[in-house]
C-alpha cells in the first residue's frame, strides 16, 4: 500500500497528505512508513496503535508547528500550523463506538 500510496502523492506533487485509521502499532518503525521528501506527524492513541498520520512535503516542515496532537475517549485530534502557507491543517478520526462526538469535540 504504502508504495503506491507515496507514488500518488509524487505524482500530484501534493504539499499535504492527512490519514486516519493508518493501523500502525508499536511494531512498525517509522522506517516503513517513511515517504521520500516528506515528514511524518503521527498522533498516538494512547493503546500505541497510531490513528492519525499526516505527510507534509519537507521544505515545508521547518515552517510546520504541531498546535495539538490528541486522544480523547478514542478520538484522535491533529491540528498542524504551516506558517509559511498561513495555512492550518485540522486532521480528526471518531471511530464508531464514539457516541457523544460533540462532547468529545469540547473536551480536545
Amino acid at each position: 500500500m504504502l508504495p503506491l500510496l507515496a507514488e500518488s502523492i509524487h505524482h500530484q506533487d501534493a504539499l499535504i497528505v492527512a490519514l486516519t485509521e493508518s493501523h500502525l502499532n508499536h511494531n512498525i518503525k517509522d522506517a516503513e512508513v517513511t515517504i521520500a521528501g516528506y515528514t511524518s506527524f503521527r498522533t498516538d492513541r494512547t493503546n500505541t496503535i497510531k490513528v492519525v498520520i499526516t505527510y507534509i512535503k519537507d521544505e515545508f516542515v521547518p515552517y510546520t508547528k504541531v498546535i495539538l496532537s490528541a486522544s480523547i475517549s478514542n478520538t484522535e485530534a491533529q491540528v498542524l500550523h504551516i506558517k509559511r502557507l498561513d495555512l492550518t491543517i485540522i486532521t480528526i478520526y471518531r471511530p464508531p463506538a464514539c457516541i457523544d462526538f460533540k462532547t468529545t469535540l469540547e473536551n480536545i
